[in-house]
């Protein structure tokens, strides 16, 4: 998937494929996207050691979101390569599971502690410095259980008397 690009997959192949990350094609531009993180960081003045490099997944028809991978920059840097296995056939976490609708992941690197407060500069734990967003989508639509309310109209149509409710 292209850079805040979006890819449909059948629900065979979100099941049953590994998802991974590339953060670059080779090794040779993965050393230049971590060598730029490192320029970038020293001229606004942060240490490496306060950067930290995830990947988090969210389920937007489940409302689930979870960090699928987080490291230090120091850590970023030793990978073996620019492919990060997020999920392998069998092991997924929550938000790789469903095939309901879509799953958005965002990558990027973000402050990891909150550093000294100076004017026009992020200092906040957590304040994104770099992002960047893809979407999955198994191009199906939920088909499971979906809970509708008992109203008045729904229940003249399924011919449920009305009660009084006894209990809150």
């Amino acid at each position: 998937v292209a850079h805040n690009g979006s890819r449909q997959v059948s629900p065979t192949e979100f099941l049953n494929e590994r998802f991974q990350i590339s953060f670059g094609e080779d090794k040779q531009s993965f050393a230049t996207l971590v060598s730029e993180l490192k320029t970038a960081a020293d001229t606004h003045g942060i240490s490496s050691d306060d950067l930290k490099i995830v990947v988090i997944a969210s389920s937007t028809y489940w409302k689930i979101t979870k960090e699928l991978f987080s490291a230090s920059l120091d850590e970023f840097t030793a990978l073996d390569g620019p492919n990060v296995t997020l999920a392998g056939r069998h092991d997924r976490e929550r938000p790789l599971t469903f095939t309901a609708k879509t799953l958005r992941i965002e990558a990027g690197c973000l402050l990891s502690k909150t550093i000294e407060k100076r004017p026009l500069r992020p200092f906040r734990k957590g304040t994104w410095l770099a992002k960047t967003h893809y979407a999955i989508n198994p191009g199906q639509d939920f088909e499971g259980f979906e809970p509708k309310p008992l109203n008045a109209p729904a229940r003249s149509e399924l011919h449920i008397e009305e009660h009084e409710q006894t209990q809150r």
